[in-house]
């Protein structure tokens, strides 16, 4: 699965859907992400810069989100 953030900047960021999983329960990604926008998972969210999820974690505020794209 893929989950693509768009922000309102143009830039893009991509949501590892293993942070779906919470105490052995799985999120629906627009649930997780909605529970985000609104501060209930805090004030920063963690995503990946890459596609592949490699490389260092990028915080972002989810208030900031235009869209989001999921390709499963």
């Amino acid at each position: 699965m893929v989950i693509e953030l768009t922000m309102q900047s143009g830039a893009k960021f991509y949501l590892d859907p293993a942070l779906l999983n919470t105490l052995g329960v799985i999120d629906e990604p627009r649930s997780y992400i909605y529970s985000a926008i609104n501060g209930a998972r805090g004030s920063l969210m963690t995503v990946k810069s890459v596609k592949e999820l490699t490389g260092a974690d990028t915080y972002i505020n989810p208030r900031l989100i235009e869209s989001v794209t999921i390709k499963e």
